[in-house]
């Protein structure tokens, strides 16, 4: 079972799960963002990193922050999984804006 009550697919977690779902519209919020949540996590990737169209520093930038994004998520996955950690949406957003720092 998936922290989110479904299967554990990777789109399931990453993108349609309500808890974590919620991170990527405060990241998209945050870095100034619209883009559409595809089916597919590559699909995912590609319309985070290129919605700025072809700015190079903006793409690699948003790249970064969509890592920095998965990266969170999987670690307060295990955390719920494993740790029985609970984190909030703040401290998500949080943790987001300080691996992207690092």
């Amino acid at each position: 079972m998936c922290v989110c009550g479904n299967n554990e697919t990777t789109y399931q977690l990453l993108i349609h799960c309500p808890t974590f779902g919620e991170l990527w519209h405060r990241v998209k919020t945050w870095i100034g963002v619209v883009s559409v949540d595809p089916q597919h996590i590559m699909d995912h990737f590609h319309r985070f990193a290129y919605s700025s169209g072809g700015y190079k520093p903006r793409q690699t930038f948003l790249q970064l922050i969509w890592l920095c994004t998965v990266y969170v998520l999987w670690t307060e996955r295990n955390n719920r999984l494993f740790s029985n950690k609970l984190n909030s949406i703040m401290q998500f957003m949080q943790n987001v804006k300080i691996t992207s720092l690092n």
